[in-house]
């Protein structure tokens, strides 16, 4: 922290040390995502087909609203159990075996 008249450094903790942003980063991914993807965007959870009767595959999408149940802070938001009803209504066979592709997320990411 410096004294914006003079110059005079007030606090200094490891400024020479790099960090990550944080908040700041996170608007401007935000107004590139808005800029690029445009307002009415929505990431999903794509179902499809898997090689064997009865698999399907997850590919997660990074929807961070989906929810398991119990309620979200998103309104409206999508639940876990109107995917299973979706895809379960798509099948006409029993679905016998669920594979979950992640690949989009780097396996460092310990949060998603």
């Amino acid at each position: 922290m410096l004294n914006a008249t003079t110059g005079e450094v007030l606090f200094d903790r490891s400024a020479a040390t790099p960090a990550p942003t944080a908040s700041v980063m996170k608007t401007l991914i935000a107004a590139t995502a808005l800029k690029i993807l445009g307002p009415d965007y929505q990431l999903s959870t794509k179902v499809y087909a898997g090689s064997g009767d009865g698999t399907i595959v997850l590919v997660g999408g990074g929807d961070p609203t989906l929810s398991a149940g119990g309620g979200s802070v998103y309104a409206g938001a999508p639940q876990l159990s109107d995917l299973a009803a979706q895809v379960k209504g798509a099948y006409d066979k029993p679905i016998t075996e669920v594979i979950l592709d992640a690949t989009m997320w780097n396996n460092s990411d310990a949060w998603d």
